[in-house]
């Protein structure tokens, strides 16, 4: 895969178990371009879901590899695209053989970015669908320490119901980034005390 000839080596620092039996909604931050493929690549080794990614129409646009591995687009400046776009999405999720990406902010962002944003795009589609659904809260951080870049994933199951509210959705998923970022500073300040 692609994601080989850029990153050196993805390191999973904590690997979820996920049921077979159930789709999987991905809650990913979104740093660059190459997150999708990163997922992608995840899922293929350790998830082993059908995978698919909601991206703006814009992003599609700028890479055709995204396209070729379950990228669908969403126009932002469409109210009817939109909700089409998460029906949509919410479908997806009707299969347990599914896996559907989606980032809570909408566009890309630093990892250490102190104001990260929540959308509530992500909240309607988990409300949305109508299958047992497994909600992963992901945050990826790249560290260029090497001749190729290592790529950081760190990940928690959500255990919210669908009668949480979207506050209490976005305050955990924002305690969850909060605990990546603390983790991540503490795996990377071991690493430099060898």
């Amino acid at each position: 895969m692609v994601v080989w000839l850029h990153f050196g080596k993805i390191q999973v620092v904590n690997q979820p178990e996920i049921a077979p039996n159930t789709s999987l909604l991905v809650v990913c931050n979104h740093i660059s371009w190459w997150d999708g493929m990163l997922l992608y690549e995840i899922n293929r080794r350790y998830f082993k879901k059908r995978f698919h990614a909601l991206a703006g129409i814009q992003q599609l646009k700028k890479s055709v590899v995204i396209n070729l591995i379950g990228v669908f687009g969403l126009d932002k400046t469409s109210v009817k695209d939109l909700w089409r776009s998460l029906k949509y999405s919410a479908s997806l999720l009707n299969s347990p053989k599914n896996m559907l990406l989606i980032y809570p902010q909408g566009q890309i962002q630093s990892p250490l970015n102190p104001k990260f944003t929540v959308n509530m795009g992500v909240y309607k589609i988990w409300l949305e669908t109508k299958a047992d659904t497994q909600m992963l809260f992901v945050f990826l951080i790249i560290e260029h320490d090497a001749q190729k870049p290592t790529c950081y994933f760190y990940s928690e199951k959500s255990h919210l119901s669908k009668t949480s509210d979207f506050k209490t959705f976005e305050n955990t998923y924002l305690t969850f980034v909060e605990n990546a970022k603390n983790e991540h500073i503490t795996t990377i300040e071991k690493k430099h005390a060898v």
